[in-house]
């Protein structure tokens, strides 16, 4: 897989704790997909926002235990490292608590993110960090810098599932990833 046109890519959205009932895990989709990345050969970067708090450094800590880069990892003076409480009812369905207002909430432009969207040839991002004005904004700006393929992760968590925003980032991406209940509903 590392002999493909995508040597820069760039993941950008939220970074949290799942907090399952058998014990908290670094999680967000924007992470996972690196993660998977960096475990195909590839150095993806990570746009994203922690708290100053013990979760924050504990989210460091694992960033470097994986190998993915932390600079454009923002960190926040008054807002905390993202938390979602995972509710698993009797058939094991899932329920997401998402916690806010968080770090992640609150990404901001800067000249190594946007330098970073200019130089990608590939830019991840999900539907879930554009829950806030803040964020939605930074990441427009980044997609408005860049001629990368731009790949968007639709993750319909209500109540963060605004169509007009869904639509907004749908023409934004080349390619869309989705489930089967998400195609039903952004299809209508």
């Amino acid at each position: 897989m590392s002999n493909n046109n995508y040597s820069n890519i760039l993941c950008f959205g939220e970074v949290l704790w799942d907090m399952l009932p058998t014990g908290a895990k670094p999680g967000g989709a924007p992470l996972n997909v690196a993660i998977h990345l960096i475990r195909q050969g590839l150095t993806p970067k990570l746009v994203s926002k922690i708290g100053n708090d013990k979760l924050g450094l504990d989210l460091v800590r694992f960033l470097s235990e994986t190998g993915l880069e932390r600079n454009l990892i923002q960190i926040d003076e008054s807002l905390p490292t993202s938390q979602v409480i995972i509710h698993l009812d009797e058939k094991k369905n899932a329920t997401y608590e998402i916690c806010e207002p968080v770090a992640w909430d609150n990404i901001y432009p800067n000249n190594e993110n946007l330098e970073a969207a200019k130089k990608a040839d590939l830019v991840i991002f999900g539907s879930l960090a554009s829950r806030n004005n803040t964020t939605r904004e930074t990441l427009f700006q980044l997609l408005d810098q860049t001629q990368a393929t731009c790949l968007l992760d639709v993750n319909l968590r209500p109540p963060y599932d605004k169509s007009e925003v869904i639509n907004e980032m749908l023409e934004k991406a080349n390619f869309i990833k989705l489930n089967n209940d998400e195609l039903v509903i952004i299809a209508g």
